[in-house]
């Protein structure tokens, strides 16, 4: 994973496309997840619910709009700790995605 951490938005949107990779919004609050919904993301409480199936070396990218990744990253550490080693934030986050011109959700 690129800076340890840390992925770039196309690497984010190439691994959730190809089924590596889960992307998840970092907020606990459902309704601004749902503002920013990234195509094909998950709410955090989506991955909760289906965390109890999902093997622990699956990737997960979280997701903020965040200046420096800050809840993404926050975020990623704790699933880290949980055991998801793969776990990382999106640089640059939300803006990020939005500037690469990648897919948000909805209409």
């Amino acid at each position: 994973m690129a800076n340890g951490l840390r992925v770039s938005v196309r690497e984010a949107w190439a691994k959730s496309q190809s089924g590596e990779a889960l992307l998840v919004c970092a907020y606990a609050d459902e309704a601004r997840c749902t503002r920013m919904l990234l195509r094909g993301a998950l709410t955090l409480q989506q991955l909760e619910a289906i965390l109890p199936t999902l093997p622990r070396d699956r990737a997960i990218f979280f997701y903020c709009a965040c200046k420096d990744e800050a809840t993404s990253a926050a975020r990623a550490e704790q699933y880290r700790q949980r055991g998801y080693r793969r776990a990382a934030a999106i640089r640059g986050g939300v803006a990020a995605w939005q500037r690469a011109g990648l897919p948000m959700a909805g209409p």
